[in-house]
């Protein structure tokens, strides 16, 4: 019974992360800061946002 429970447990468990690293890896795709409409400095603006949302709590390393 409880060796049933834990293989339950561990196959919802690596769906789930399973799912955060496709979405992860599909926010990544949809973030274009290269499209051929952007100007120098919009694209620019967008990586720094990107760069400073990406730093998480406490700021991540300089």
């Amino acid at each position: 019974m409880s060796t049933t429970l834990l293989i339950i447990a561990a196959v919802i468990i690596l769906a789930v992360f399973g799912a955060l690293y496709w979405w992860s890896r599909k926010s990544e795709r949809d973030i274009s800061y290269d499209k051929p409409g952007l100007s120098d400095e919009q694209a620019s603006a967008l990586r720094f946002g990107i760069a400073v949302s990406s730093q998480g709590l406490g700021g991540g390393p300089l």
